[in-house]
């Protein structure tokens, strides 16, 4: 059995961050988590019907030498901790992965996002303003993008995986005026 364990009060992010960081190194899908923290193994590991445990322990081993994870081994049962820069190297890979996917019928509702996140977290901020360009949002004001599809998930994601929740906030708009340049922008 391979128990994740989260080293901070977000555990169940930190667990999928140490899955991102088992993904990221081999760049495949390779663990998933399960609700009691133990792990299966997905195909990749599998030769010939049977479970490859040197592909997997290459990977963890690759993982811990490079310092995103620590590994502990007590009694037949391994324990994955996430390090710090574990935890910098999922989020890179995780943040890269985000878009926001059009549904085939627009809702007719807009999504704006409003930050005020302080200067002395200016890299935190800098890369949430890069990842709302490169998600398709629209820039109306200075701290204030706006988005035709849903993207509630993946507003959260990014505010919670750097503690941000304090400073973003996501508005629903039913309406918006002078929204038909916006309108144009998204072909809705």
């Amino acid at each position: 059995m391979v128990e994740i364990i989260g080293n901070n009060q977000r555990g169940e992010a930190t667990k999928a961050l140490l899955v991102d960081i088992l993904k990221s190194v081999t760049g495949l899908t390779i663990l998933a988590s399960r609700p009691s923290g133990s792990m299966h193994y997905p195909k990749y590991f599998y030769t010939n019907g049977k479970l490859d445990r040197t592909k997997f322990h290459r990977t963890v081993r690759y993982a811990q030498n490079y310092g995103y994870i620590e590994v502990r081994k007590k009694k037949g049962e391994m324990t994955l901790t996430l390090k710090d820069a574990g935890q910098a190297r999922a989020l890179k890979y995780s943040l890269d992965d985000i878009h926001i996917t059009a549904p085939d019928v627009w809702d007719k509702k807009w999504r704006m996002v409003i930050f005020d996140i302080p200067e002395d977290m200016r890299l935190a901020r800098n890369i949430f303003k890069a990842k709302l360009d490169d998600m398709g949002f629209a820039q109306i004001q200075k701290s204030v993008y706006i988005h035709a599809f849903p993207c509630h998930n993946e507003i959260g994601y990014i505010r919670s995986m750097y503690g941000l929740e304090s400073f973003i906030r996501l508005a629903i708009l039913d309406r918006l005026e002078g929204d038909e340049i916006l309108r144009k922008r998204f072909g809705v």
